[in-house]
């Protein structure tokens, strides 16, 4: 949509310098090239060709810069589809103890280790 509304813009503005140019008498240039010499020709075309050229221009950056984010979004949706299934799959994840009294501890930077429970001793008082 964003490209609808900037080729209406610039059409827009392409008439309004016809318009302008229409209405002017200006003196015609000559434009010297590398390779050689233009005719003389009126300084609104110098200044619409300039238009014209800086337009398409931006436009090509433009699309280049969004197909990247296109690209970049894209990723970004992968990435949070497979952090919600990793997510369900440790929500489907049984939370209850093993038979054989083991617990997972999580220590720092994530790594897991097991350890088995504490037992309780008739002699020692709870803590609790």
């Amino acid at each position: 949509m964003w490209i609808i509304r900037w080729f209406l813009i610039a059409f827009m503005i392409v008439l309004i310098s016809f318009f302008i140019g229409r209405n002017m008498k200006l003196d015609p240039i000559s434009i010297d090239y590398i390779l050689g010499e233009t005719d003389e020709i009126s300084p609104l075309m110098v200044m619409f060709f300039a238009f014209v050229a800086g337009f398409l221009s931006w436009f090509v950056i433009s699309l280049f810069n969004f197909f990247k984010m296109r690209s970049e979004l894209s990723a970004k949706d992968n990435l949070i589809r497979n952090l919600k299934q990793e997510l369900n799959s440790y929500r489907n994840q049984s939370l209850t103890i093993n038979d054989e009294s083991e617990k997972t501890v999580l220590l720092d930077a994530g790594s897991l280790r097991k350890s088995p429970l504490p037992e309780k001793t008739p002699d020692a008082p709870d803590k609790d």
